[in-house]
């Protein structure tokens, strides 16, 4: 990523705009629910 490239430009509108925070819950909310439906299969 260049300093004060394009991609930069975008990454830092989606970090200003939440969607990491989103992404992240998301990752969170999926493994918790792996462990979940693993603890069920036993």
């Amino acid at each position: 990523m260049t300093p004060g490239g394009t991609t930069e430009q975008g990454i830092f509108h989606y970090r200003d705009n939440g969607l990491h925070d989103l992404l992240v819950e998301g990752l969170n909310r999926s493994a918790n629910r792996s462990r979940e439906l693993g603890r069920i299969g036993r």
